[in-house]
């Protein structure tokens, strides 16, 4: 099948539900199509499709890298057995931390090594899988992408990958402002502009959400919501030991549109984690002009920057403050940092993602010499 080809990007997530990780593979593949679209030089060196298995596919625009479904399996015998057949010679390009461990002519972005230090927060399997996956792919695959320079420390320091064979991608956050606000979600669960702050919801260990459990059972925020977006209800808090206050509101899954509002209207947003390979939702939030406070772990001083507040991720008392002085700032103070937020996540676009991508692909399939003229434009 590929014959045509000298790229194949793994479709794999095409036909599973959708997961961050998944929604970070799509933007990519989207970004290097329109990275193709504005330069012909770059289309002419690269010859590629996105292949995945059979089955219904989720929508993807990339008119460069059309989509091929085929092979005799599914999920991970697909990954293992059908696609580095079906890719024949070409650079196979995996984006969601698996790859086929027959290929050697392959990129594969792993977002983070939490396998490894956090086999908590995951399935026994899960971790399984990817501790034996992970550094067999790296040590036979041309090259290993990831999305910081915490994260390549992190693949190194775990003997995933050789550092000078990671690459850092980083994600872009400018998704969130495609869609329009959908502020209807803060009449249905009774909020007010600036009366809450946001957290995702998310019962992993190494998210760490128990500091902020404590902090908003703590007087200084009785009279601040706390309001948690994402499928972890308040019944699989509790499950898990956790206590909740009564002032902490929980939305369920919501659509992107009224993620947006949430981010928007929200005092501040919250990322407590004691490790994150990236840390798009707080990057998220600092585009639309809201403060983070986050924890000073992982990637998040990397890319959170001197506009974030850092908390101590065991200290309640030191969320508490930071929160309820955010949530008292006058309208000028609000401004001053709403604007030097926008500025540090506006570093983070996919067209630059979609750059970089292109240039290490171009790097693998033998363009080098295309590679800085084609991406000068």
């Amino acid at each position: 099948m590929a014959g045509p080809y000298n790229l194949v990007f793994n479709g794999k997530f095409l036909t599973a539900p959708m997961t961050a990780v998944h929604k970070v593979a799509l933007e990519l593949i989207e970004a290097f199509n329109r990275r193709m679209d504005a330069d012909d030089r770059l289309r002419a060196a690269v010859k590629g499709a996105i292949l995945a298995p059979r089955g219904e596919a989720m929508e993807i625009a990339a008119p460069h890298t059309p989509v091929e479904q085929g092979g005799w399996f599914t999920w991970q015998p697909w990954e293992q057995i059908d696609l580095p057949r079906m890719a024949g010679g070409a650079l196979i390009v995996s984006l969601c931390n698996l790859g086929p461990l027959a290929a050697r002519r392959a990129l594969t972005m792993v977002h983070d090594a939490q396998t490894f230090s956090t086999p908590d927060s995951y399935p026994k399997n899960f971790v399984r899988l990817h501790r034996f996956i992970l550094p067999r792919n790296g040590k036979r695959h041309a090259g290993t992408l990831t999305v910081s320079h915490f994260s390549a420390g992190e693949l190194a320091r775990w003997g995933i990958a050789e550092r000078d064979k990671i690459h850092v991608v980083y994600n872009g956050v400018d998704h969130i402002l495609r869609d329009a606000e959908d502020a209807a979600i803060l009449k249905t669960h009774g909020l007010v502009p600036h009366g809450y702050s946001l957290a995702l919801a998310n019962t992993e260990v190494h998210k760490n959400i128990t500091v902020l459990l404590e902090a908003f059972a703590r007087d200084q925020l009785r009279d601040h919501k706390l309001v948690l977006f994402g499928s972890h209800g308040r019944e699989r808090f509790e499950a898990a030991g956790h206590t909740v206050p009564p002032n902490v509101v929980f939305t369920g899954r919501v659509e992107n549109g009224a993620v947006r509002a949430l981010m928007q209207h929200a005092s501040a947003m919250l990322t407590p984690s004691r490790t994150e390979g990236f840390g798009l939702p707080p990057l998220e939030a600092m585009l639309l002009g809201t403060p983070a406070v986050v924890a000073p772990c992982g990637a998040l001083p990397e890319v959170c920057g001197n506009p974030a507040t850092y908390a101590d991720p065991d200290d309640p008392g030191e969320w508490s403050r930071a929160i309820d002085l955010l949530r008292r700032s006058d309208a000028v103070e609000r401004g001053h940092r709403a604007a030097h937020a926008r500025a540090q996540a506006g570093q983070y676009t996919w067209d630059a993602a979609g750059a970089k991508l292109a240039e290490l692909i171009l790097e693998e399939i033998g363009e080098k010499s295309l590679r800085k003229e084609a991406l000068s434009s």
